[in-house]
């Protein structure tokens, strides 16, 4: 499989494709973690990029 440069927020979990990234610094307050993770509801790599 070949990983595209703008792929790097895009993880593979038991099949599925989640947006996975960084909270910005000026909205940390409203979150509980530094990180924020969103399925794709997608189980195509090509499909996930789009």
């Amino acid at each position: 499989m070949v990983m595209h440069k703008n792929a790097l927020f895009i993880r593979n979990r038991n099949g599925n494709y989640y947006f996975v990234g960084g909270v910005p610094s000026d909205m940390k307050s409203y979150y509980s973690s530094d990180r924020i993770s969103f399925s794709l509801k997608n189980k195509s790599y090509i499909s996930a990029l789009r």
